[in-house]
């Protein structure tokens, strides 16, 4: 595959069969998740929050653990993957999110922050990471890296850094 072609996939959907075609981008080739958003939509995993890092925009602007992302910028949010995608579509710009917590609905704002991924390019964050059961490995071995920084901050008293998810 190369980037401006196009990749073409049978697919079966009760009893009948179709062709379901997109056109490959660069970003498709570097980030193969995208072909498969393309093709079939977004995973089925639920905008919950979970491991909402400390002073960074997601803690700044109120959002919480177990907090359910219900709509940004007034569109309704079905899955993480949308979400995402709005959040790092934002250019860090405000973004407005209605959240469901403890079943009462709240309205917050929140900005991500600017930072560049690991090819370079600048990505918007609000730095947490969903609820998956069990655990995803990005958000485990951050767990365990964050763990780890703060044993040695304690030790040492000076600040640990993080590496940005969402």
């Amino acid at each position: 595959m190369t980037p401006g072609s196009k990749l073409t996939v049978e697919v079966e959907q009760g009893g009948a069969q179709r062709s379901l075609t997109v056109p490959v981008e660069q970003k498709d080739l570097e980030q193969p998740e995208r072909l498969l958003e393309k093709l079939v939509g977004f995973a089925p995993i639920r905008p919950v929050l979970e491991d909402v890092a400390p002073g960074y925009p997601a803690q700044r602007g109120g959002l919480q653990e177990g907090d359910l992302i219900k709509t940004v910028d007034g569109q309704p949010i079905q899955w993480w993957g949308e979400f995402t995608e709005h959040i790092r579509g934002s250019n860090g710009k405000p973004v407005a999110l209605d959240v469901e917590r403890k079943g009462q609905l709240l309205h917050l704002v929140v900005t991500p922050q600017a930072t560049n991924n690991e090819r370079g390019e600048t990505v918007y964050q609000l730095e947490f990471c969903p609820m998956t059961k069990p655990l995803s490995s990005v958000c485990r071995s951050r767990r365990a890296r964050d763990m780890r920084a703060w044993s040695r901050s304690k030790r040492s008293r000076r600040p640990r850094h993080r590496r940005e998810i969402v």
